[in-house]
């Protein structure tokens, strides 16, 4: 039983060893895997770089700060661009504002034509005068 265990150490101790070596922990798991936990071979695959990298860059998750990173980046972004299009919007009103405005200010600095003077006298309701006892009432 003892003596079974010395066989096989442990694989965090084996991968520890190798780290203590100075080989990177993916790779020390991967050669240990392909020299079935035998540190001497797992060492001579090392040596010799017959241990391939971590498999593609898709399978292998990033770190958890590089995902924390990136989804604080993504949160700046998308609470840039809501400022933005916010600033957008206002500028756009502000706009819409000050073009009324002055369309309201040329209207009222604007003096009509003849024609339309003569037209707004005869819109206005016909002055009548006063009848003629009411003058003499008010003469008296």
């Amino acid at each position: 039983e003892g003596a079974g265990e010395n066989a096989a150490p442990d694989m965090d101790e084996q991968v520890g060893v190798l780290q203590a070596m100075g080989f990177d922990k993916d790779l020390a798991i991967a050669a240990l895997v392909q020299a079935n936990n035998d540190l001497q071979q797992a060492i001579e695959l090392l040596t010799d770089g017959q241990v391939p990298a971590a498999t593609s860059t898709e399978d292998a998750a990033p770190p958890p700060n590089a995902l924390a990173e990136e989804q604080l980046a993504e949160e700046r972004n998308a609470a840039m661009n809501m400022a933005a299009d916010e600033q957008q919007a206002e500028a756009e009103q502000l706009q819409a504002v000050l073009e009324l405005s002055k369309m309201e200010f040329e209207q009222a600095q604007r003096v009509p034509t003849q024609e339309e003077q003569q037209q707004q006298w005869n819109e206005q309701p016909p002055q009548q005068a006063p009848p003629p006892s009411q003058l003499a009432q008010e003469g008296a």
